[in-house]
């Protein structure tokens, strides 16, 4: 897909990502921005923290090809650090017409925000580790320049979508303990989604973080 609305495409290897996973899904994963190997094969969470994501998610009994697995910007960003600010700002809004997009497409009845971005641009909260793992809302924040087109306000107007506020699941591969947080986000959101998650009481160490060497 050919997107010029904001500058990150310039540089990327493969502009604008989209979401992958089966339409409609009753949930819908939204993770920050592409990394390296996002951005090398075109789809979102297949690096580490994609490896990470498909294994929490299949130790809780729910298949990663049963939902659907998406990210709030869609191109990556240099050195995959996303900048700051009103830059930020304007790339965020540039981009959420195509989640807007997706969410037409997929009507989930729930939405797992993965990463302070997201959480930030979705909710309004800034502080993440202060919601994580609660149910929240969604909120729109988008461009006023996007008449006639699908937008978060029109879809959000239309429908009620839930959501659930979770570490993205790379800070856990740098902070391991907080593997069991995003399990419990993962596992709340699947449930309010209608999804049966098997229950894994509170261990942690599922995953070899070794993998990060």
């Amino acid at each position: 897909m050919t997107c010029t609305r904001c500058p990150l495409h310039v540089d990327c290897h493969t502009p604008c990502i989209q979401g992958t996973g089966p339409i409609p899904c009753p949930l819908l994963i939204c993770g920050e921005a592409p990394g390296f190997n996002e951005d090398q094969e075109g789809k979102p969470f297949v690096g580490e923290a994609g490896m990470l994501l498909t294994y929490l998610l299949e130790k809780l009994g729910v298949p990663r090809s049963s939902v659907f697995i998406t990210n709030l910007i869609r191109c990556r960003p240099q050195k995959n650090e996303l900048p700051k600010g009103k830059e930020l700002d304007s790339i965020v809004r540039a981009c959420q017409m195509h989640f807007a997009r997706e969410l037409c497409l997929v009507r989930p009845s729930v939405v797992l925000l993965l990463g302070g971005t997201s959480v930030k641009y979705m909710t309004g909260h800034r502080f993440i580790s202060k919601i994580e793992g609660s149910e929240v809302d969604l909120k729109a924040f988008e461009p006023e320049d996007l008449k006639g087109q699908t937008t978060m306000a029109g879809v959000l107007g239309e429908r009620s979508i839930k959501a659930v506020a979770g570490y993205h699941p790379a800070y856990v591969l740098r902070s391991p303990g907080k593997e069991v947080n995003l399990v419990r986000a993962i596992a709340r959101a699947c449930r309010l989604a209608g999804i049966h998650a098997r229950p894994m009481g509170i261990e942690t160490g599922w995953f070899k973080y070794e993998i990060k060497t």
